[in-house]
């Protein structure tokens, strides 16, 4: 069976025909369930949409992607794919590939690349793509030029969505991500470091994301079969994390592994076969595949099985400047990581080795550079945000200023009588400023401050911020009155994880007490509807969650619309549901569904049933009627 299937229309006889209402039925593949049984095969369908607008995206690519267990960087692979067509559906067939991907990429122009690893809803909303400014850091701090940087959509078994190459600022460009995508890890490739390994965290406004790298030594050599054969094309990598890291091998057998930590074990992929070899004395190594089945491997000059112990010495440290309980530790090649304990830290007696506390590292040649213990050493000082408070006539309007890091976390608080504050942060990244006055005639007001990276004299100076006694945004009803039964959601492109958006309360006159808004920001207000009205006999009632892009300057007073839709379905079997899918929404929806708080206007709706024909309604909704619409779902 192909993916193309005929249409058929119904004349129907019905009062909505004077209307130019539109009823046709079609045995096309359209999304209820997020997979779609027809005939003995299986399609994944989805509907892909704009996140902020939720318009159909046309021309989106979908691809089906296998896990692969020695994965190389830079390389993007799939099993299969497909493109959205004008109404962003596209359709997968499955049934004939099972077992052959684990992971599904989404591409569409504008877009963030996004990425899934289970089936979820057949709704696929995509964020508005992001580039993402990288800054790649070994491990005494300095920026590294030429780390070659990949963004990783999956557990590290799936292939780079996108990569980059930091320039000489030691600073890549991942463009067109979604930084918030449900995994979004960064892992490097550039000699001398390691993988970097690293969920990526940063919204627009923010300093560059800082990936720190370990040292690492390139693993070079050559694989070799029993008999003393290069073996091409084959897989060489470690199995310290899922991204290995792993390199190919060339025509005559020899590679070059990036990215694995000191002192790993090499293995090898040679098709089905997995080997492991001891660690090497020496690089170039020359690794020997055993003949048969065997899964051990050799080494030419394998190394000691105890290796020589690192000449280290212990110096006495003090930390002044941090925050309390924070730690001191060193690290070098030789040494990796080491913690200090009791005022004392051990390093290594010969080559450098780093001393950090917080974010502050300081790079030594050797034991010689030390200056006379205990070394003191301090974290950078902290970062000062400060404003001065007014209301509209100018006079300073005396607060309390915090800092909210995370959902709970305030960073940093103050009291500031006099409306001018300074509010000291060891932090960087997007947070919020929350100002409450004193006055109980100005509103309280939150704002989102970008924090710039660390440093002695970070200050981020927001002059004088003004409170007055009007919301910014306001949800009313049709007369004007506070909707004191709906739930409001916010959202920012870049800001945040498609639904995982922050709920902020309305107050008791409407009143937004979220974050100050902004043009081109998403409102969405879902009204709640009490217990009692969720199913009414056999009558399902659905209120439609009203979403709305913030333009012009405000303040802004949001109306969600009241209009209805009532859909009688008829030919569904006892007990059964159908699916009813309009815009970026689909629905569970009985025998009688009546669709409330719809916006006037044209509206598209797919309803489908499983073993059913799918009905695609094309209607008018008007302000001052429940408009009726009465299908029936036929038989494939």
């Amino acid at each position: 069976m192909s993916g193309t299937f005929p249409t058929v229309v119904l004349v129907l006889a019905a009062p909505f025909a004077a209307r130019q209402d539109a009823v046709r039925s079609t045995t096309d593949l359209y999304p209820g369930d997020s997979i779609v049984e027809r005939g003995g095969e299986r399609w994944l369908c989805r509907r892909i949409v704009d996140d902020a607008s939720g318009r159909p995206i046309a021309g989106a690519e979908l691809f089906l992607v296998k896990e692969s267990l020695a994965p190389i960087a830079g390389e993007f692979w799939s099993t299969r794919s497909a493109t959205s067509d004008a109404d962003g559906f596209v359709r997968v067939r499955i049934d004939d590939i099972e077992g052959q991907w684990d992971i599904q990429v989404l591409r569409a122009d504008g877009h963030g690349v996004s990425s899934r690893s289970s089936s979820r809803a057949p709704i696929w909303r995509m964020a508005a793509a992001q580039d993402v400014p990288v800054l790649v850091r070994d491990w005494r701090g300095l920026p590294v030029a030429g780390a070659v940087i990949g963004f990783c959509g999956s557990c590290g078994h799936g292939p780079d969505l996108v990569h980059a190459t930091s320039g000489a600022d030691g600073i890549a460009i991942l463009r067109g991500v979604d930084p918030h995508n449900d995994i979004a890890d960064l892992y490097c490739q550039a000699r001398g470091l390691e993988l970097g390994y690293q969920s990526l965290e940063w919204r627009p406004g923010d300093a560059p994301f800082e990936l720190e790298c370990a040292y690492s030594t390139p693993l070079t050599g050559k694989l070799l079969d029993h008999a003393g054969n290069a073996i091409a094309h084959a897989f060489v990598g470690t199995s310290d994390v899922h991204r290995g890291p792993w390199a190919k091998t060339r025509a005559d057998g020899s590679f070059e592994l990036l990215g694995a930590p000191e002192g790993s074990w090499l293995m090898a992929r040679v098709g089905e076969r997995e080997i492991s070899f001891p660690g090497a004395a020496t690089y170039p190594a020359v690794l020997r595949v055993p003949a048969g089945d065997s899964r051990e491997g050799t080494v030419d000059q394998a190394a000691p099985k105890s290796p020589p112990e690192i000449a280290m010495t212990s110096i006495a440290v003090r930390v002044e400047g941090a925050e309390s309980g924070v730690d001191v530790w060193a690290s070098s090649p030789s040494l990796g990581a080491s913690k200090a304990e009791n005022g004392s830290v051990h390093v290594p007696t010969s080559g450098p080795f780093v001393l950090q506390v917080g974010a502050r590292r300081v790079v030594y040649a050797g034991l010689d550079e030390l200056p006379p213990q205990p070394i003191v050493l301090a974290d950078h000082a902290p970062t000062i945000v400060r404003g001065a408070v007014v209301d509209a006539s100018g006079r300073a309007v005396p607060v309390r200023a915090s800092l909210r890091v995370g959902d709970d976390e305030r960073a940093t608080s103050v009291d500031a009588p006099g409306g001018a504050f300074e509010l000291a942060v060891r932090k960087t990244g997007t947070v919020l400023l929350e100002l409450h006055p004193e006055r109980e005639d100005l509103r309280p007001r939150r704002l989102y401050i970008a924090l710039p990276a660390r440093g002695d004299a970070a200050r981020v100076d927001l002059g004088r911020i003004a409170l007055d006694d009007t919301p910014r945004l306001r949800v009313l009803d049709r007369n004007g009155a506070p909707r004191t039964d709906v739930s409001v959601t916010f959202s920012r492109a870049g800001f945040f994880e498609i639904g995982s958006e922050p709920r902020f309360a309305l107050d008791a006159n409407g009143g937004w007490t979220g974050p100050d808004p902004r043009s081109g920001d998403v409102i969405v207000v879902a009204t709640v509807l009490p217990d009692d009205a969720e199913d009414v006999a056999e009558e399902r009632r659905i209120a439609v969650p009203y979403r709305t892009t913030l333009q012009g300057d405000g303040p802004w007073t949001i109306t969600p619309p009241t209009s209805a839709l009532r859909l009688v379905v008829r030919g569904l079997a006892s007990g059964e549901r159908a699916h009813a899918l309009f815009a970026d929404q689909v629905f569970d929806v009985a025998d009688t569904s009546e669709f409330t708080s719809l916006a006037p206007g044209p509206l598209e709706m797919w309803i489908s049933a499983r073993g059913r024909q799918t009905v695609i309604v094309t209607t008018t909704i008007t302000a001052t009627e429940t408009k009726a619409i009465h299908v029936a779902l036929e038989p494939l």
